[in-house]
């Protein structure tokens, strides 16, 4: 009878490996496709998606919104940081749109070496916005 339970809890043991691995080839699979995604679209010449670049590039929000104001320009930054023609008629949505990434990356709450950098051209885009709003 010993045998038998010993028996039993090398199934047991075998069929929780096999349950593990099922779920980390699973895990593993998604990243693939989301990686694939994104070479597909880079292939086709189309702009990545914003969820692509975010899953794949980024370790937090403050990062990715750091590394667009900083690094990239005109329409794309537009896209990635929501930025409308509208906010640069109303005053009140660039006020918005302002309040929300400041909650992200101030120096006072956001640790990144560069978050002052990112916090002084927020500055500047929104004072283009006020100007044209005015």
């Amino acid at each position: 009878m010993g045998n038998d339970n010993f028996m039993y809890l090398i199934l047991l043991i075998m069929l929780l490996v096999i349950i593990y691995l099922t779920w980390r080839v699973l895990g593993l699979k998604s990243k693939l496709e989301k990686t694939l995604k994104l070479q597909h679209e880079a292939i086709a010449n189309k702009q990545p998606s914003v969820e692509a670049v975010n899953d794949l590039f980024f370790v937090s929000e403050e990062a990715k919104l750091i590394f667009v104001l900083l690094y990239v320009d005109n329409e794309e930054r537009a896209k990635l940081l929501g930025i409308t023609e509208e906010m640069y008629e109303s005053i009140e949505l660039a006020k918005s749109w302002k309040s929300k990434i400041i909650k992200v990356i101030h120096p006072d709450r956001c640790k990144h070496p560069q978050a002052n950098e990112a916090m002084s051209k927020v500055n500047s885009i929104y004072a283009r916005m006020k100007k044209y709003a005015e």
